[in-house]
Parts: C-alpha cells; structure tokens; sequence
C-alpha cells in the first residue's frame, strides 16, 4: 500500500494544471490594471496637493511682503505727521495740558500718544489717549541719544502692552528750536487694513509676558495682542494653544478644527519694524475649508473614473484575452503530451489547423510550431538513442582496442630493437606500422566523435607557438627525411611567441596538415610559415603550411573538408586514409572561433591556412628551441637559420627509481617491464587496486603507474586511498596508465589525486618523459632541501609546471622569470628614485605573478603590498619594503637558477 501511494504518477495525469493558465492570466490582468488605475488616481491627487500647497506658499510670501510694506508705509506717514506738527507748534511754553485742549489732539484720534522732548531728552509735553494702555518702549532715553547722535527717524513696533507703532522724530518747531517728536499710533488699524487688502487674517503674538495680561488670550504659552476677526479665529487659537511648541518660522502648518481647516505661518517682522531684540511675530490665518472640498470633490469624482474605467477595461479584456488563452491553453496542454510521445493525444489536443483563416494569428503559429515539434522530438529521440548507443560503443571499444594495441605496438617496438635479420625486421615494421595506423584511425574517429557530441572542451593556458610549431615539425620530420624533402618554418618576428589557447589541439591541427604535405609530396618542400596581425586585443594567427606536391583540382577542392572523404578514389587507394583529418581541422578550428581555407595549383603544391584569434600571453620572450639546420638545403639556408640556436641535452648520472605498477593485464604488466627494463629501471607488480593501496603504505615508492580499470578497486579510489593513508613527506607521484582517451578522462584522473597521465597503447618515449619528470621532481626536492630554500618556492608549485608543461616547458619559463628579473628590479628601483607610481607599481605587480608561478607566496604577498602602494601614489613607505622583497626575489632567482640546472 505504502508502495503504491509512493510510486510516481503517469506524467499525462499532471497535464492538466489544478489552476488553468486562463484564469491565471485573467486575474493577473485585472489585479494589473486594479493597481493601475489606482496609482494613476494617486498621482493626480499628489498633484493637487502639491499645486495647492505651492499655491499657498506663494501666497504666504506675498501675505509677508504685503504686510512689512504696510507697516513701513504707516511709520513713514507718522514720520512726517509728526514733522508736520513740530513745524505748526512752538513748544517754548508748551504744556501737557495745552496738548490736550488743543483741537488737533481730538482730530487726530487714530493716534494713541504725541510727546515733545527736548534735544538733551528732557520731556516738554505729552499727550496720551483716553483708555489706552500703550506704553513706550524701554529704555527711552537711550533711544533719544541714539536719535539726537544719528539725527535719522525710527520707527518701532512694540507690543508690551497693546501693539503701538512708534515713531522718533527729530524735527524743528515753529520757532526753529531742535526738538524730538514721539507719535504713537495702534497697529490694530493697519492689520485691519492688510485684512481687508489680502483677505487673510493676521494676529501679533508678544514676545514678553507681562504681568496684569492674564486676561489676554494665549498662543503656544504667549499672549496673543492683536487678531483680526477675533470672534471666529479665538476657538481655534485655543486648540492650537495647547501644543507644546509652535512651528518653525515662515513654515506652513494646516489644522482642521471642527469642519473648517485652516493654514498658519508665522512670520518674522523685519528689524526695521520690530528693532532689535525680541519683537512680536505675525501669525497669517488663510481659511482652506473651501479648497480643501474642492480638492475632495475632484478626488471623488477621479475615484469614479478609476472605477468605471477598471470595469469597462476588464470587461474588454475578458472579450479579447479569454479565445486567445483558450487556445494558448490548449497548446500547453498539448506538450506534456508530445514529451511523453503520445503524438496521436496531442494533435487531438491542439484541434484544427487555423492558419489558412483570415483570423488566423500568432497563437496558430505556435499550434503549428507544436505540432512540427511532435515530429522533430520523435526523430530526435531516435537519434538520441544511437548517438547514445554509439558513445558507448565508443567508449568500450577504445579500452577494448588499445589494450591489445598496447601490447602488439609495445612488443614490436621492443622486438626491433633487437638482433633481427633483414626479413624478420621487416616483418616486424610492417607489424609496428600497421598497429601505428590502427592507433591513429581511433584516435581521428574518437576525435570526431566527441565534436559531433558536443563534448570537445577546449584549453585556455598560456602556452609558446613556436615551441608548438617545432613539436609539430619534429613528429613528421623522419618521414620527411625518408621521402628526402626539405621542412622548414618561419615565425614573423612582430609575433610574440606566447599565448593563450589549446596547444594540444593546435598541435593537432598543425601535424595533421603537415602530414598531409608529407604525404601527397614526392619532391621539394614542405614549408610552415607563421605570421599575422594584431587586430586590438587579440592576434588574428595564420598557419600557413605550403608544399610542392601534387595539388587539388578546383572543382574536387569542396570534397576535402567533408567526413569521410578524399578527393577521389584513386587518392584513397594510393595514399590511404580515412578522410576525418580534414574535418577534424576544419571543426577544431571553427571551434577555436578561426577558419580554414586552401589555395591549390594542380601539379606545383597547395597551401593550407588555419586563421585563429589568439590572445597574447604576458610572458618574457625566450630563446627559441632548437631545430636542425642542413646547410646543403637553401630552402632551410633562407628561413631555418635565423631562428636556430643550439640544443643541448645531458643525460644525468641517475639512480633507479623505485616504481610500483598496478595493472591487471598480463600482458600489459610483462610489456611494461620490458619498456622500464630498456629505461633501466625495474617495477613491483600488482593485479588490483586493493593491492596496490597496500603496498603502497607498506613500501616507500617513488612512483606508482596506475592502471584505471581494474578489479576489486579501480585506479581512481586506489589514489584517493594512498593520498589519505600517507603522509605528506611520503607521497610519491601517481601516473594514470590507462586505455580510456574520452574527454574528461584526463581530468577525472587529476581530480582523484594524481600527477600525471598517459594513455595506452604506452609509447617508450611517452614512458621516458614519465620517468624524466620524476627524476626532475625527486632531484629538485632534494636541491631545495640542501640548499635551504625551501621557504623561497613550493615544491608542489614545481610539479605542477613539470607535470603540465614537461621539463623543456618548465625551463623555459624559469629560463624567462631568471632572465627578467635584472630588468624588473631595475625598473621597481628608478620608479621609486624618480617617485614614478606608476612604473613602480607595474614592475610590483610583474615580480609578484613570477613569485606566485613558483609558489612563493609570501614574496608574493610582499610585492602586492608594494603595487598596492604604487597604486594608491603613497612611496613614503615603500623603500625599506623594496629593499626587502629585492633581497628576497635575488635569492628566489638563485635558487630558481640551481633548479634550473637539473631541467637539463
């Protein structure tokens, strides 16, 4: 029960969604739209708001304008009443009681106070309105000084008891005598008249508390002295009162009070008006209640068109969108289908076919298209299963083949070697031969098949294109001398020799071209000219390979680069061959982004051309290898000598290793004896990958060659095994020896742990370079222990170059880092002498990635502080660091150069 409750369901019952795509889309349009219209409506309401709160600030601005030049007008008009006045009066024997008896106090009964005072501040006479309880300002005396020392007008809002408008006057009467006039006239008559001008309120608030004002109505803890329109405005003061602190200066603040809503803002009177000190503020009151329902009933009305658009909206989307989803649903209820095959059920479910209809439109094509799918995804999955049956047919029978190839090419090799006659030699080549051709038709079909399988991954290393090329050269140039031609290269000098790319697959395409030159060439040359340009970061590379052999008619020149064929059939029965060599260029290069192309005279040669853009690597140049120059030839007399320099080599006095093979293969396990015996060296032999991973910790080994597939525990555990159980002192080099060449392989081997591979049928020469490099790696651990630079470099660093680039690579590179660095150092020391940070810091920065190629990271880490600091422009710091790391870098580089040395 449990059983069948767990089992999956038939993947038609899932067809059918629990919630349709129709009503999904619907809601998801409606709920778009529903926030659509809303936000929309959001928008327009915020822009009110904004329009009207702007218009209200504007409108504040002008009330502050307005009301400072009303009060400057009116102590301008007191100003020159009061000069009117002392010019009419003589004040020799003036007195109070004169002033009020006299007729012009009574006509002027706006005004609240006339004083006349003496030049020296001596008062004369004064007169002051019945009832009123203004008062002058403190400090009168001082103000009279003030006036009688500047002899200019003033004028003074002050709001101690009532809020008076004072004016200081020095004048002359009738009978020319210096006086000083004080006419004071109540500010409640000009905040009457800004009332009645702008049409807003106003109100003063004192900026004092006197005592004996209790009974005056408050604002914010202060006495409220003058307001217009006080009966409507005192009950909604009275609310605002009991905040605790009133708004900022000149800031709008909108309070709602019952039904009506009102804007404030206080406004600071100019010190012209109010004198120094605190002066009392104004505070405007604007009525908003009618803008505000306005504003409400716009948003009322915007809210119904929000409404009635979202209605008549989904009502149209449901008329348009639902006989488009419904038949879109039905297309995606038609896959599933076509997924699991059941090709029948599907066109059921995508119904007729509607493109011829005038009505037809893009939803139809995709029912087409579905339906073309249902066929292609048959076919697909036919061809699927025999791509899959090949790939494993493949895979089998590459370890099947190469077992036995590597025993037959192995044994013929060692059996020629030895005493033979003419015949038996004989027999033996054409044995060796045929095994080397069997060998290379894997190889190429192995190669194709992993191209047409998509499964071609491709290197990004740096690597050196003329080291590729002589490579390339050396493994035809004994056929070539056989056959008696001339080989030859040329590398343009605007080259740089270092770049970054796949070197195994441009190698690959070069020696297939060149052998091919070899091949369909009796006399002459075969010439490899490198060249091209740079085209901004990248170089656009020609390999040009020319010969002067029997050339390619025109009209055939489009067979050469299909799978599986020749030019004709007589060329395939007098040179051989597969046709795949071609192809694999033509698919290796278009891989690598580049192209191929021939140009052919029928009897005077072809020239193939593989155009490649490559990236140039940062690398030092280096000496180039070394190629055999014949001075009897003039083709290598013209192009090779240039480019030719010594090769020296020296077989070092070397011990035996002491090697482990792990092989189940009988005969595998007696050939490669053979092969270490004429490599002088011997092997302990084990069957399986349990007994090697005991031996191995029982017995100290220098190397161990493993085979991958064996019994009871393949290659790959059994590595994983040894790298757990010894210790790191202990560990010795782990080379794959396997028949398995698919892609992956080689990384799967690294991945376990190992250090290098090797794939059967096991050449003595591959062999040797296994051996070689283990002597590298056993002689330069050995050196960096005696001469204690063990904290310079890494020895794991080492191996890997070793591993990866062979010996000859990995004394190049340290060959360029030795070379280079007299010239860096140099550099990091003018650019410090001449404060250059820039040139400091690219010199840092090259000296720390040589320190990192060999694993010294602390020195590496030292140079990033210092490009760290060219970087930043800061040197203050810098010379006791580079003094350091240059000692530091000089004794890596001596080490290096011992190193070096042991690279042979």
């Amino acid at each position: 029960m449990a059983a069948a409750k767990d089992a999956p369901r038939d993947p038609s019952s899932r067809a059918r969604p629990r919630l349709s795509l129709i009503w999904k889309a619907l809601l998801l349009l409606i709920i778009l739209l529903g926030t659509t219209y809303p936000y929309l409506g959001y928008l327009g309401y915020n822009n009110l708001q904004r329009q009207n709160e702007r218009y209200r600030q504007e409108q504040m601005e002008r009330f502050g304008t307005s009301l400072d030049a009303l009060l400057e007008r009116a102590g301008d008009e007191l100003t020159r009443l009061a000069t009117n006045m002392a010019a009419v009066t003589s004040t020799r024997d003036l007195r109070s009681s004169d002033l009020e008896a006299s007729p012009a106090a009574g006509l002027l009964s706006a005004l609240t106070r006339i004083e006349y005072y003496s030049v020296e501040g001596k008062p004369i006479a004064q007169w002051v309105s019945g009832g009123s309880r203004a008062a002058l300002p403190p400090n009168i005396e001082e103000r009279l000084q003030n006036l009688h020392a500047h002899h200019r007008p003033m004028t003074q809002l002050n709001c101690a008891r009532e809020c008076v408008l004072h004016a200081f006057v020095p004048a002359f009467d009738r009978d020319g005598r210096e006086i000083v006039m004080i006419v004071s006239q109540l500010a409640a008559d000009q905040l009457q008249a800004f009332q009645r001008m702008a049409g807003a309120d106003v109100a003063l608030v004192g900026a004092d508390t006197p005592h004996g004002d209790d009974d005056l109505p408050k604002l914010w803890g202060r006495h409220l002295r003058v307001l217009t329109n006080a009966p409507r405005l005192v009950p909604m003061l009275r609310v605002l009162n009991d905040e605790p602190s009133p708004p900022a200066p000149n800031t709008l603040v909108t309070k709602s009070v019952g039904e009506r809503t009102y804007l404030l803002q206080i406004h600071t009177l100019p010190e012209r008006v109010v004198g120094a000190g605190d002066g009392p503020e104004a505070l405007f009151i604007v009525d908003d209640t009618v803008a505000q329902g306005r504003i409400r009933s716009d948003v009322q009305q915007m809210a119904l068109a929000i409404a009635g658009g979202l209605t008549l909206s989904s009502l149209a989307l449901l008329l348009l969108a639902w006989p488009v989803l419904r038949r879109l649903v039905r297309v995606t209820r038609a896959l599933p289908v076509v997924a699991e095959q059941k090709y029948a059920e599907a066109r059921n479910l995508l119904g007729e076919d509607r493109l011829g209809s005038r009505f037809s439109d893009e939803v139809d094509v995709l029912r087409e298209a579905a339906a073309l799918l249902a066929v292609k995804l048959q076919r697909l999955n036919e061809a699927e299963s025999a791509s899959a049956a090949k790939s494993s047919f493949l895979a089998t029978m590459s370890h099947e083949i190469r077992t036995p190839l590597n025993a037959i090419i192995g044994a013929t090799g060692l059996l020629k070697d030895t005493h033979l006659d003419e015949r038996q030699r004989e027999y033996v080549e054409m044995a060796r031969l045929s095994g080397g051709v069997l060998l290379d038709l894997i190889n190429d079909i192995l190669d194709f098949s992993k191209i047409e399988a998509g499964r071609l991954d491709l290197e990004r290393q740096a690597f050196d294109l003329r080291v590729c090329v002589e490579e390339s050269l050396d493994l035809v140039a004994s056929r070539a001398q056989e056959k008696g031609l001339e080989l030859a290269y040329s590398y343009a000098p605007e080259l740089p020799d270092y770049f970054i790319g796949d070197a195994a697959r441009i190698r690959q395409i070069l020696v297939n071209l060149l052998s091919n030159a070899v091949k369909f060439t009796a006399r002459g040359e075969v010439v490899a000219e490198i060249g091209g340009s740079r085209n901004g970061d990248v170089f656009s590379v020609k390999l040009a390979i020319h010969d002067t052999g029997i050339g390619i008619p025109i009209e055939r020149r489009h067979r050469l680069f299909e799978v599986f064929s020749q030019v004709d059939v007589s060329t395939t029965r007098v040179y051989g061959g597969t046709g795949l060599g071609l192809a694999i260029c033509k698919r290796l290069a278009e891989a690598m982004n580049g192209s191929i192309a021939v140009e052919s005279t029928v009897g005077h040669g072809s020239t193939f051309t593989v155009t490649l853009p490559l990236a140039p690597a940062v690398a030092e140049s280096v000496p180039c290898s070394s190629v055999v120059v014949d001075s009897a030839r003039p083709t290598n007399q013209k192009v090779l000598r240039p480019y030719a320099d010594s090769r020296h080599t020296r077989p070092p006095a070397q011990a035996p290793l002491r090697i482990l093979l792990a092989e189940d293969n009988v005969v595998n396990q007696r050939l490669a004896q053979l092969l270490l015996e004429r490599l002088s060296q011997t092997a302990d032999i084990v069957s399986n990958g349990i007994e090697a991973v005991e031996t191995a910790t029982r017995l100290p080994y220098d190397l161990i060659l493993m085979d991958v597939l064996m019994p009871e525990m393949d290659g790959l555990d059994a590595t994983r095994q040894i790298r757990f159980r010894l210790p790191k002192e202990r560990q010795p080099r782990i080379v794959a020896m396997t028949a398995n060449a698919l892609t992956g392989d080689r990384e799967k081997c690294l991945a376990a742990g190992m250090d290098d591979y090797i794939s059967k049928p096991v050449l003595l020469d591959e062999l040797a370079k296994v051996i070689q490099r283990q002597y590298v790696h056993v002689e330069a651990a050995a050196s960096a222990v005696a001469a204690g630079s063990s904290a310079l470099f890494r020895q794991e660093t080492i191996d890997q170059l070793v591993s990866s680039a062979g010996s000859v690579g990995a004394s190049i590179v340290l060959g360029a880092m030795i070379d280079s660095a007299p010239r860096q150092l140099e550099g990091l020391r003018k650019g410090l002498a001449d404060r250059d940070a820039k040139e400091f810091r690219r010199n840092a920065h090259s000296l720390k990635a040589n320190a990192a190629t060999v694993g010294a990271d602390a020195l590496a880490q030292l140079f990033q502080e210092l490009e760290n600091l060219g970087s930043s422009g800061h040197l203050d710091s810098a010379p006791e660091k580079a003094a350091a790391a240059e000692r530091a870098y000089s004794d890596l580089v001596a080490a290096l150069t011992e190193l070096r040395k042991r690279f042979g």
